[in-house]
């Protein structure tokens, strides 16, 4: 007979293991690197860096498995704990940055893909700002970050003003 965790796997559906191989991958990038690397990728802003630590840390924050267990295969932690404001303070200082969207402006040859990524980076950054903030742990550092509420008020003051320049707020809208 099969192991119990290889049995289990070969009858998950192939979403389900992929989701499991990726979370994986990032428990083996945090057991090698440690989360400095995170960090670092988000701070350096090369794009390939960025993409890839923006990529790991959605998938940490979307950690699915069972909150008893310890983690994915082999670890001993949870993925979920690489996206703590309290474990990892600085984290927030370095998302911030990305979720503030490109600047708009006639685009030179051969930028437009660069642009097309930045706003990727900024639509990953919402979703990993969002997917941090559903942490319990997270919720009063979070509710304290004076950069962060100055960002969302921003983000939605744009919002509006770009709804408002499209058509006139009715009242009906409300």
């Amino acid at each position: 007979t099969l192991p119990l965790y290889t049995h289990t796997v070969v009858h998950m559906p192939r979403g389900v293991r992929r989701v499991r191989d990726a979370q994986n991958e990032v428990a083996r990038a945090v057991q090698v690197y440690g989360f400095r690397r995170f960090l670092l990728s988000l701070e350096s802003g090369l794009p390939s860096e960025v993409s890839w630590a923006l990529n790991a840390l959605l998938v940490a924050s979307c950690d699915t498995v069972d909150p008893h267990s310890a983690g994915p295969i082999g670890t001993t932690f949870r993925l979920d704990s690489l996206v703590s404001v309290q474990r990892n303070p600085p984290l927030l200082r370095a998302l911030l940055p990305l979720a503030i969207p490109p600047a708009d402006g006639e685009a030179m040859p051969g930028e437009g893909s660069a642009r097309e990524l930045a706003m990727l980076h900024h639509r990953q950054a919402w979703l990993l700002l969002r997917n941090m903030a559903l942490l319990p742990e997270n919720e009063q550092p979070m509710a304290h970050s004076l950069a962060l509420r100055r960002l969302v008020l921003w983000q939605l003051q744009s919002a509006l003003q770009a709804h408002d320049a499209d058509e006139p707020l009715r009242l009906e809208d409300i």
